[in-house]
């Protein structure tokens, strides 16, 4: 890129506000980088000029709550329609998990961790769909830590729920929540 970028008004030195001034206002989900662009047709925001190197701003579009909301949405609806749908698969699995102790312990790790994840993520106590992620987060470190210390009692209740009724329910209301989260996520 030859040439010289012409003075604009309000610039420092005729080569664009300083990176501090620029980014001091800056929404948190904002960032910086330098960025030597190829054309000038890109459809990218309007350049800024810092010690001759090219700056532009690029906008995370989504936040923590609503990214989350969205993986969560997803994996519900279809872990929800696979348990109502298809229950001799679920039933048979579920019978399968209860025997093998080792497997218990390391579902209820990933479980813990994954619950644990959403709540450094965004532990926000907020009305709307941030507290609604952040008491799904809870909850999923509740059931972990309910598998790892009390691994014969959450077996037990677990073998208990595992019948047809019982298992078309729990189907039906993850669901539900999935289609519910990806809703608020994505619209």
């Amino acid at each position: 890129m030859g040439g010289t970028v012409p003075a604009a008004r309000g610039t420092v030195n005729g080569r664009g506000p300083s990176v501090g001034k620029r980014l001091a206002g800056a929404a948190a989900n904002r960032f910086a980088f330098p960025l030597e662009l190829p054309c000038s047709s890109c459809n990218l925001p309007e350049p800024a000029y810092d010690d001759g190197k090219f700056l532009f701003k690029l906008e995370i579009p989504v936040n923590t709550s609503i990214a989350i909301a969205r993986v969560l949405g997803i994996v519900l609806t279809v872990m929800g329609l696979s348990a109502a749908i298809d229950r001799k698969s679920v039933s048979a699995a579920l019978e399968k998990v209860t025997q093998d102790r080792g497997f218990v312990w390391s579902w209820s790790f990933v479980i813990l961790t994954l619950g644990a994840v959403i709540v450094v993520m965004n532990n926000v106590w907020t009305s709307g769909l941030p507290m609604l992620i952040t008491i799904l987060g809870w909850l999923t470190i509740a059931k972990g830590a309910f598998l790892l210390l009390l691994p014969g009692p959450a077996t037990a209740l677990y073998r208990k729920c595992n019948q047809d009724g019982v298992l078309i329910f729990g189907g039906i209301v993850a669901c539900l929540l999935g289609l519910a989260l990806l809703y608020v996520s994505f619209v």
